[in-house]
């Protein structure tokens, strides 16, 4: 039997004899050695404050009772004769001066009885008030008292304001936006870890810095900024990750990363419950992230990014390190580095969304797929940051959204092994829809909270589908515009969703009917896209453009390999 260090020397002397890749030797140095498995749990416990900066404003602006303040009755008491305690005299005087309507009665949160001209005895109002006028608040709000500090109850983001709270989540996902145009290009010149520390480092100093903010422009902006740099931190963790990883580990890796995402996304609500004051929250969910600077001595550079700048030194360096942590004793030598050299040089090819757009087969298939990542975002984030609205405690339905995520892992594997990428999507997708359009004939309460959080388990089942799909059905050299592209769609999904919400106002079932009707419309999108599993991912333009139009070859019995 031959021993294991002669099958290694073994494997890389074929390796030298052939045009190797970069992944050839990340297989052969450990596809998922010590060094990938340590690096793989520092992206989880990332991916486990993502929801922390990704959804604090939720609860930053959670609704607090209010109605209008007015110094023509705050001031008088009630008559000492009455013998009632100041809060029931407070209540009293909210009852003469706050219209209500409905049955039972509720209080008017915007608009108030005229009572600026009208003199008398605080007991003589009552018979007046249907003959006052009704004017909007002017001077300001009253919240309700024993109620913990929110952003909404701070800056009075009420009435004629509320739709800022919308407006500042959408900013946010601007911010993101704006570091989805910015990643590829910084990181291409700086390397994948300067930019995933200058993002960690980012978030943390500007998102301890909000906590201390004196006004709602100066949170607008730095949440802009901050949503930028949670990109560029998250964004690059990712593909430090992928391209670490052995090819055959990487489709269940990244979709694991779904667990503690989900995980963080159920502490999130947990955290927001205790805490309570919006300026302490951001300070916890903001801190954690500058912990993480430790790690950066103890971090390789992407071997595939140094190869890029044709830094073969330091492709070498980090691949003999690489193979001393994973424990394999074998290191590199200059007809390896020659091979990879050789390899790379042949493979790179000049790329971008314009071959996409010259062919008509892959520009439709493009479109449709930027319109799928745009609605998957849309819905995902619309129902997410829907969760006061459903009738039950906002806490208790945001944890049980987190915890969708982990069957939606599960279930995205699955569907995507047993029958195929395409009909994955379309069997998430199509009741994700009809749960969010049933939501809308369901009273408030136990119920609605339940399709909705179905809703948001299909939607995130689909949605850890679509990136697979889209990689399998475009050639090398497009994938990655064709990826950028899409992730853009999906950013402007996620700008669009808080602002959708805004529509409340005019029908509150309205958002959720829209969410379903886009998701139901993008579930029959996908069925014009052809399948891809068990067949080999596309290495030309020419074998992309030919997917679909052959019968496509299915295994008998699915494997880890199909996947």
């Amino acid at each position: 039997m031959k021993k294991p260090e002669r099958i290694q020397s073994e494997r890389l002397l074929f390796l030298a004899l052939k045009r190797m890749t970069l992944e050839d030797i990340i297989t052969t140095l450990g596809g998922f050695g010590c060094y990938q498995k340590r690096l793989f749990i520092v992206i989880c416990v990332i991916e486990f404050f993502v929801p922390f900066q990704l959804f604090c404003h939720l609860f930053h602006t959670l609704p607090v009772d209010h109605w209008c303040n007015d110094t023509t009755w705050w001031p008088r008491s009630c008559p000492i004769h009455w013998n009632v305690t100041p809060s029931e005299c407070r209540s009293f005087l909210k009852g003469i001066v706050i219209p209500t309507s409905g049955d039972p009665p509720v209080y008017s949160k915007c608009t108030k009885y005229d009572y600026e001209n009208v003199t008398g005895d605080v007991t003589e109002w009552m018979t007046l008030n249907t003959s006052v006028d009704v004017i909007a608040c002017d001077r300001g709000w009253v919240f309700e008292e024993d109620t913990p500090l929110t952003l909404s109850k701070e800056f009075e983001l009420v009435c004629d304001k509320k739709a800022l709270t919308k407006v500042a989540q959408s900013i946010y996902f601007a911010g993101i936006l704006t570091g989805c145009l910015l990643c590829s290009f910084i990181g291409d010149r700086f390397g994948r870890l300067t930019i995933f520390y200058t993002g960690m480092l980012g978030v943390g100093v500007i998102g301890t810095i909000i906590a201390f903010v004196q006004s709602i422009t100066s949170y607008l902006i730095l949440r802009y900024i901050t949503g930028l740099f949670i990109w560029f931190a998250v964004s690059s963790a990712y593909i430090i990750l992928m391209e670490f990883i052995g090819t055959s580990h990487r489709v269940v890796g990244g979709t694991i990363l779904t667990v503690p995402f989900g995980i963080g996304f159920m502490a999130l609500a947990g955290i927001a419950y205790g805490i309570g004051n919006w300026r302490k929250l951001q300070l916890v969910v903001s801190l954690p992230y500058i912990a993480f600077l430790v790690f950066w001595r103890k971090s390789l550079e992407s071997p595939r990014w140094l190869m890029t700048q044709e830094r073969w030194q330091d492709v070498q360096k980090v691949l003999d390190k690489l193979a001393k942590l994973n424990k394999t004793d074998e290191n590199l030598t200059g007809n390896e580095i020659d091979g990879l050299k050789e390899s790379f040089h042949s493979q790179k090819t000049t790329s971008s969304l314009l071959h996409v757009l010259r062919i008509r087969r892959l520009r439709w298939r493009s479109l449709i797929l930027l319109t799928i990542w745009f609605i998957h975002s849309f819905v995902y984030y619309g129902l997410t940051l829907n969760s006061a609205n459903f009738g039950t405690n906002i806490y208790v339905t945001f944890c049980f959204f987190g915890l969708s995520e982990i069957p939606a892992c599960i279930l995205s594997l699955v569907l995507m092994k047993f029958i195929g990428r395409r009909y994955a999507v379309v069997t998430c997708m199509i009741p994700a829809g009809l749960a969010c359009i049933f939501t809308t004939f369901l009273p408030p309460g136990g119920w609605m909270t339940t399709v909705a959080v179905l809703g948001k388990l299909w939607i995130s089942s689909s949605f850890g589908s679509i990136y697979l799909f889209t990689v399998e059905l475009f050639s090398t050299n497009l994938r990655v515009s064709v990826l950028g592209a899409s992730s853009l769609s999906a950013r402007i999904g996620g700008i669009c969703a808080p602002l959708m919400l805004i529509l409340t106002g005019i029908w509150k079932p309205l958002p959720l009917i829209v969410f379903g009707a886009l998701s139901l419309a993008g579930g029959l999108l996908a069925l014009l896209l052809p399948e891809t599993r068990g067949e080999p991912m596309p290495q030309t333009v020419a074998e992309a453009e030919s997917l679909g139009r052959t019968k496509i070859r299915l295994p008998t019995s699915p494997t880890d390999e199909d996947i």
